[in-house]
């Protein structure tokens, strides 16, 4: 196998990498973005930054497989059980077996490699080019949250667990409102942050509803103190940041760093709402480690980030 660590361009992006579906193209995009950093990394012969690559690309390689299948199953493609072949040949080979346990992280790190340059070089271009053009011949878009055609499951509002955290007695009973339209079951309130996190320690949520304009803790605060793992009842719930005020882009960055997974303005409508809940049920962001926290990955946000690191 030739020494593809020494190759610190190997996975630079390009125009000529793109599917021109936005599902594909914006999950390729982070796979290139982590496998550079793995390879960076194998360069530098850094263990730590190997081992951080490898558990975030073999969490979201499946991840990624799943949602091109669900794509194929709502646009009807034709080949999809050999795409589904591809995928868990990839599988079994990225994935650690129990005689590869005694793997260095260096060698495990050139073993995923190898596998993603053959994701690249072989998959890509027999499979998802494949895909895609079947996908825009179809005018099918991807997870949009307008228009009546959506490439999308059900959600099961009824199994839902969502907390609004607002000040604001009359506003908190409009959301409960509303997500009982939605025929979600299970809602929560609190009036601050301090409140919702004594609340979620005994009763954790999936999706939490919090209003920016709080104190003693704003919104982002409450969102950092919910993201430290070991502390926090559920630190990889959906958090969806709300505020009546227009916001800049600073504040858009550092509500990001702090964790959240989307903003929200008020007043909410019953369309906003549902379509943005929508969104990140059925196309969830992954997650990953920060030291002791846990954050969501924006995949345009990461390879923005990344550019202008270089």
């Amino acid at each position: 196998m030739p020494d593809m660590a020494r190759h610190s361009g190997l996975f630079q992006w390009t125009d000529q990498d793109r599917t021109g579906v936005r599902l594909l193209d914006r999950d390729h995009m982070m796979v290139f973005q982590q496998a550079q950093l793995l390879s960076q990394a194998l360069e530098r012969k850094d263990p730590d930054s190997v081992r951080s690559s490898r558990r975030f690309l073999l969490d979201f390689l499946p991840q990624m497989f799943e949602r091109e299948d669900r794509l194929m199953a709502n646009s009807a493609h034709g080949p999809r059980g050999e795409h589904q072949d591809s995928h868990r040949k990839l599988l079994i080979r990225a994935l650690p077996q129990a005689n590869t346990r005694g793997l260095g992280a260096l060698d495990a790190g050139r073993d995923l490699l190898s596998v993603l340059v053959e994701w690249r070089d072989h998959h890509i271009p027999t499979h998802d080019h494949a895909l895609a053009i079947h996908v825009r011949g179809v005018e099918l878009k991807p997870f949009e949250t307008g228009g009546a055609r959506r490439v999308s499951g059900n959600v099961h509002w009824d199994r839902l667990s969502v907390m609004v955290v607002d000040g604001q007695f009359a506003f908190r009973g409009t959301a409960r409102a509303m997500l009982k339209d939605l025929g979600v079951r299970a809602i929560q309130e609190a009036r601050d942050g301090i409140d919702a996190l004594r609340s979620l320690h005994e009763r954790p949520a999936d999706v939490i509803l919090v209003n920016q304009h709080m104190a003693p803790m704003d919104g982002a605060e409450f969102t950092r103190e919910l993201r430290h793992l070991g502390e926090s009842p559920c630190p990889r719930a959906v958090i969806i940041l709300m505020t009546g005020e227009d916001v800049s882009q600073g504040f858009i960055n550092r509500a990001l760093d702090a964790g959240i997974h989307d903003l929200l303005k008020k007043p909410l409508s019953l369309d906003s709402l549902k379509s943005r809940l929508e969104r990140h049920m059925l196309d969830p962001l992954p997650f990953r480690e920060t030291g002791r926290r846990v954050l969501p990955v924006h995949p345009d946000k990461a390879m923005k980030t990344h550019h202008r690191a270089e």
